[in-house]
């Protein structure tokens, strides 16, 4: 009877040559601690359907109506304030909420804030959060 091992080692050598991938070096930079691929750097964007200036249902769209807002990619600015993106939760296709650190008139703070659609899917009806505190929508239009 012969002995498996060295037939074991030279069908396993065999079947490794055949497979014709080689082992690239790493220089160790996609690959964490764990040795398992980091993911690839997603950016946080508001959606293009959200984006735009926005003003109250019955306002004039004026630059200086206090409920005006211009929503861009990772940013919204108010009437006297401005925040910038620093999360996004999707809620479906008519509804996120953002997590943003605002700035405006010499404060910061962390402001939690709900863009969703109406029925008619064209007034956009932004929701304002402090803490447990919600409040109700003021539904805006979109300005030309």
């Amino acid at each position: 009877m012969k002995p498996i091992a060295p037939i074991a080692a030279a069908l396993t050598l065999a079947l490794a040559a055949c497979s014709g991938e080689a082992d690239a070096p790493s220089d160790g930079a996609d690959v964490d601690p764990a040795g398992v691929e980091a993911p690839m750097y997603m950016p946080v964007v508001i959606p293009s359907r959200f984006q735009g200036v926005w003003d109250y249902v019955e306002g004039a769209c004026l630059p200086e109506s206090d409920l005006r807002m211009e929503i861009g990619s990772d940013e919204i600015l108010f009437y006297e304030s401005m925040g910038k993106l620093t999360g996004i939760e999707l809620e479906g296709e008519n509804s996120i909420v953002l997590m943003l650190a605002m700035e405006g008139e010499g404060e910061r703070w962390e402001q939690k804030l709900r863009l969703a659609f109406g029925e008619d899917g064209k007034t956009l009806m932004p929701q304002f959060f402090d803490g447990d505190r919600v409040y109700d929508p003021m539904p805006r239009q979109r300005c030309n």
